[in-house]
């Protein structure tokens, strides 16, 4: 229960005049009685003069926002003390109270018992009528006996429960409607609201709203971490060139620069880093694939090495001297040329 100021009626009766005691003994009792049905936990007067009180963060503790209990055992018509599981969450005295359609009200409590109950009471039982949201609904009703286990209703906490949840639209947007889990401390919650939206979509706020709102432990399950991925796109693109050693081992290439010279009208200037060299053997003749570094998947005109474009050369050199008197001719590489043809021959010396 919210901790209030001091009640008007307790203290009404003594501010009356005596001549007016005298002629009107009832009068003071019937003030007392007025200020007790707008003094309520939830009342007129209370709200009016608690509303301070009433929009502290620490006024939304669980205790205060109990909506109902149960019967602990039926009870007739005319029954002055209800037994319930538990009263917490109760106004510790003039309390309203509803039992199916009954309402009642109470002068004191323990831990399990209302006592001095006044059966067949009216109050306000809504902060809305089904057609204006804006008028609050005022029932009546008569006295009856309820069975054991029937739902008790917290009439006297409208206000706060109402409040409270415009509280959550305001720090905790989308669980305004919600019902938190049984034991959570919601004030505590609410205050520190700014956590969970400030780690939206990560793991902790998963583990944070299913905790508040089914009180368990949240599995985040992840589909991306168990599927199978072809590559992470994050490769190298090469251009190869398989050559046959003349001399030296071309596995010492790696790291250096291959050139290929220009060929007027045939061949343009080239070059590139070579990224690896490895070796295969086929048909007993033993071959090395060159790769240059044509740069990564990403962008491979930036990040590339390799300048104009590698062809096989259109041209070759002799390796002997003797060529006008034999019928074959020795020569550094036949791999660009036809199965057969028309060679045209021309010295590079001058007289």
């Amino acid at each position: 229960m919210i901790e209030t100021r001091a009640k008007t009626y307790s203290v009404v009766s003594s501010q009356i005049p005596e001549s007016i005691r005298e002629e009107s003994p009832l009068f003071g009792e019937f003030l007392e009685q007025y200020y007790k049905s707008q003094e309520f936990q939830g009342g007129p007067i209370d709200l009016a003069e608690n509303l301070d009180q009433y929009i502290k963060n620490d006024s939304f503790r669980q205790q205060n926002l109990v909506t109902s209990t149960v019967l602990d055992g039926g009870i007739t018509a005319f029954d002055e003390t209800i037994s319930v599981d538990s009263t917490v969450g109760f106004p510790d005295r003039y309390g309203y109270l509803k039992i199916d359609d009954e309402i009642i009200t109470y002068t004191s409590k323990d831990r399990r018992q209302f006592f001095g109950c006044v059966r067949a009471f009216s109050a306000i039982t809504s902060l809305f009528t089904n057609t204006e949201s804006d008028k609050l609904t005022f029932s009546s009703s008569v006295s009856a006996a309820h069975v054991d286990n029937s739902t008790v209703s917290n009439l006297s906490n409208l206000f706060l429960a109402e409040f409270f949840k415009k509280y959550k639209q305001l720090y905790v947007p989308g669980l305004e409607d919600r019902s938190f889990v049984t034991g959570l401390d919601q004030s505590l919650f609410a205050k520190q609201a700014k956590d969970l939206y400030a780690t939206k979509g990560t793991d902790d706020s998963f583990e944070i709203l299913f905790r508040a709102l089914y009180g368990s432990k949240a599995t985040i399950l992840k589909p991306f971490e168990n599927t199978i991925k072809p590559s992470d796109a994050d490769y190298r693109i090469t251009e190869d060139l398989v050559v046959v050693a003349i001399i030296g081992d071309p596995a010492d290439l790696k790291g250096q620069t291959i050139y290929q010279d220009a060929v007027a009208g045939v061949l343009n200037y080239s070059y590139g880093s070579i990224a690896n060299v490895i070796s295969y053997t086929r048909a007993g003749n033993t071959y090395y694939q060159i790769s240059l570094d044509a740069g990564s998947d990403k962008d491979i005109s930036e990040s590339g090495s390799i300048y104009g474009k590698f062809s096989v050369t259109p041209t070759t050199r002799t390796v002997t001297d003797e060529i006008a008197d034999v019928n074959t001719i020795y020569v550094d590489s036949t791999i660009w040329s036809p199965a057969s043809g028309s060679l045209s021959i021309t010295s590079d010396e001058t007289d």
